[in-house]
């Protein structure tokens, strides 16, 4: 079995020329929330995988799940106390229809990078896969996604 083990500082996980195929597990600590184009990253971490291959990584979860990320010099040195994170989980209408939500997907950045690289039926199979998966979302209303932000509220010291 070949491992491969990414760690903060090590290999760039977006560019690294692994083999195709390679790996049988990946395994990252803290490591894939410094990714500057995640979807760059895993799709190449996907290529060096073998079929059935395994990915796992250990990242943080949320600010407020976390206070060493909420607690400290840059609240203080920035002249803001009382910093507080609350959780705002609201539906979102992301678009009047699915193709609809499916042409600003395609006109994003990610959409574009992704689909540069893929033979014109590729690109037709990813729409199609993407279309697909929206399709759970489409209501008389709209396409209606979960959607998850913070609310940040502080004081001025």
């Amino acid at each position: 079995m070949r491992a491969a083990i990414a760690a903060p500082g090590g290999t760039d996980a977006q560019v690294h020329p692994f083999g195709a195929g390679v790996f049988d597990v990946m395994l990252s600590n803290f490591g894939v929330m410094f990714f500057e184009d995640p979807a760059a990253a895993f799709a190449n971490l996907r290529k060096a995988l073998r079929r059935g291959g395994r990915l796992a990584f250990v990242c943080w979860r949320t600010r407020d799940e976390n206070p060493v990320f909420t607690v400290g010099f840059a609240e203080a040195a920035a002249g803001f106390g009382g910093v507080e994170f609350a959780k705002v989980d609201e539906p979102m209408l992301i678009g009047r229809d699915v193709d609809d939500v499916l042409d600003y997907e395609r006109a994003s950045p990610t959409a574009a990078e992704v689909l540069a690289g893929l033979s014109p039926a590729q690109a037709a199979e990813v729409a199609a896969q993407v279309r697909d998966r929206l399709l759970a979302y489409a209501s008389p209303d709209g396409v209606v996604m979960p959607a998850a932000a913070w609310l940040v509220t502080a004081q001025a010291v």
